[in-house]
This record gives structure tokens, sequence and C-alpha cells, in this order.
């Protein structure tokens, strides 16, 4: 496939009912920056191999797809100390096992959505580090089966506006250092239930339910 298009930079396969596994040859796709294969039919453990070998990914999205896997042993493998990758959308898959703290080493990343899979553990607090993830704008881990407490750390990611936890098995209190977003996060769901932060005149912080205002 390099021999066919060795300039390729994007790549989108959406909605076109394809199935199967991700061609191997799509790995001789050295240059290739953004790689959409949402809304198909293909199955099999994630490319890991492939993905790898697309040293200059900076856009991954395989959104509704059939990929069953343990999301722990592949993400350890794909993710790289200083790699490029800005967005990692895995929704709606098959991915069991925990979330890897060696995602930490995406310190690019801008949007990671592993919602409406099956993972299981809990959210590492190390992902929430303000030198790991200081650009994370979408952080959606809803509909799995994580549980434990909401780290405090999540306060670090100063750019956030859309949290999504909602539909796992987390316990405990919204953390309070959370509240040091306030103004920037739009809407946040965390337990089943719509909270949104509420800025009132930028020196005054609102106070609810671990000071969020619950509809």
């Amino acid at each position: 496939m390099s021999d066919l298009c060795p300039s390729l930079v994007e790549l989108v396969l959406s909605c076109n009912n394809l199935s199967g596994n991700v061609p191997e040859s799509f790995g001789a796709c050295s240059v290739l920056e953004l790689f959409h294969s949402s809304n198909n039919k293909f199955s099999g453990e994630l490319p890991v191999d492939t993905l790898v070998k697309m040293s200059n990914l900076k856009n991954l999205s395989l959104l509704f797809n059939i990929f069953i896997v343990s999301l722990h042993e592949s993400l350890s493998k794909m993710v790289r100390p200083r790699n490029n990758l800005q967005v990692l959308c895995l929704q709606n898959n098959l991915l069991t096992g925990s979330i890897p703290e060696s995602l930490s080493n995406c310190f690019k990343l801008e949007s990671l959505d592993l919602s409406f899979n099956f993972l299981t553990g809990t959210i590492p607090s190390s992902l929430g580090s303000y030198l790991s993830w200081s650009n994370l704008v979408i952080f959606k881990l809803g509909n799995n089966s994580l549980s434990w407490n909401i780290p405090a750390e999540l306060e670090d990611c100063r750019s956030l506006l859309w949290l999504d936890l909602n539909t796992n098995f987390l316990n405990g209190t919204i953390p309070p250092s959370l509240s040091k977003q306030v103004g920037n996060i739009v809407a946040a769901r965390l337990t089943g239930k719509w909270y949104v932060y509420i800025k009132n005149d930028g020196s005054k912080q609102c106070h609810g339910a671990g000071n969020l205002l619950e509809f």
C-alpha cells in the first residue's frame, strides 16, 4: 500500500460495512496522520502491530466496530513516550480489561473516548497528571464497569470541557478539587445524572453536590 500511496496523510473508511480484520498493509503508511474506520464491522483483536507502524498517527477513530481485546495489553504496546496521538476514539467495541497507566505517555492527547465497552478496574490517578494531559479537552469513560473513586488528580486537566464517567460502579464523592474547573467543564455525566459547572462572577465557587449543581 505504501507503493500506491507513499504520501497518504489521511485515510477515512467509515460507514462502509467493512468486515474482517484491518489489513496489515495499512501499517506501511508510515506518514499517515489520521485513520478513521468507524461504523464498520471490523472484528478480532485491535490491530496494534499495524497501528504501531503508523509513527506519525495523530487521530485514530475505530468506534462502532467489534474489536475484542484486552485494552491494557493493546494500548501498552501501542502508546510510546512522546508520541503524536491527539485523538483516540475506541467507543462502542467489545474492549475488556483495565485502563493502562501507559496512556499518560500521550502528552499531546486532546480527546479520549473509551465509552461503551467492558472496561474494569479503576481510573488510574496518573492519567490526571498535569504534565501528562494538560491538553485534554474530552475524556469519556461512560458505560463501562469501572470502580473505586474519581481521582482528584483530574483537577490538573485544566483544558477539560467534557467529562463523562456515567454508568460505571464508581463510589465516594465528587472530588472537591474539581471545583477548580468551575466555568471550564460545560457538562459532566458522573453518576447517571447530569451535572454542570456554573460560573457566577469569576470569583465565587458554586456550591452543590461536590461543588457541582445537579439537574
